[in-house]
């Protein structure tokens, strides 16, 4: 297996760049005159082809996924609401790309990126720059915006940056959760999703791809607010469904 090692990276590449420019790259320069929310409607098919291919075969990973959504939830590729996950690796956004797309949150060292930025700004990723704190605050009105009047779907990682420290989702006091708290101040559906796995797959070390790992992710149903007696039971509840999730895959897949 060591004497395939280079020669899978060099698959991976090709397979991972001929995906991206045959997807999702024609789409964006389509999508680049567009208003946000039509950006995504061009771009989203070419993002879920991508996230496929990745997974699939750029990194060869086996996964197992669990979905108790609703049927016509599931045919959605963008349901209305804040899509909520763990976050352990780059590879959670592809992953998650599998069961729907919707764009994140994204940090604005990615638009540094050559031609992956262009295409993640046009394909309507919200930009921010985690070291100011104007640029937080503007984004949380963006993304509460863009929830109540512009594509009201909105993919969301309240662990901020990805868990370094183990594989388990933090704890709820470590979660930044104030979309969170706006989509029950507004009736929206909370969509809890857990993640297993992904940060298996690149060497925090060399960044070299181990190949065949196995991924879990699970689509809760929605949780809504009017089920809650307090905003503090929501949250929670939220939350507790990321961190269930993630033990019931991680029972599954050992």
């Amino acid at each position: 297996m060591r004497y395939l090692k280079l020669p899978l990276q060099f698959y991976s590449i090709f397979i991972i760049s001929s995906a991206f420019f045959v997807s999702i790259f024609p789409l964006s320069i389509i999508a680049l005159p567009f208003k946000p929310e039509i950006r995504i409607k061009i771009v989203s098919p070419g993002w879920g082809f991508f996230g496929k291919v990745l997974i699939y075969f750029g990194i060869l990973a086996k996964v197992t996924k669990i979905d108790e959504r609703d049927e016509d939830i599931k045919k959605q590729r963008q349901p209305h609401g804040l899509h909520i996950a763990n976050h352990q690796s780059f590879i959670d956004i592809p992953l998650v790309l599998t069961t729907l797309q919707i764009p994140p949150i994204m940090k604005k060292e990615v638009l540094y990126i050559p031609i992956f930025g262009l295409c993640g700004y046009a394909s309507g990723a919200i930009i921010v720059d985690r070291s100011n704190k104007d640029s937080r605050k503007k984004v949380l009105e963006l993304s509460k915006r863009r929830l109540v009047s512009e594509f009201k779907s909105l993919q969301y990682y309240p662990e901020g940056t990805r868990q370094r420290q183990g594989f388990e989702p933090k704890d709820f006091s470590e979660i930044k959760t104030p979309l969170m708290e706006f989509a029950y101040d507004e009736g929206l559906p909370l969509y809890p999703i857990s993640i297993y796995g992904t940060k298996k797959v690149l060497s925090h070390k060399t960044g070299i791809i181990r190949y065949f790992q196995r991924l879990g992710i699970k689509n809760h149903q929605a949780l809504y607010p009017r089920d809650f007696e307090t905003k503090e039971d929501f949250l929670k509840a939220g939350w507790k469904k990321v961190q269930d999730g993630y033990y019931e895959l991680a029972e599954k897949l050992n």
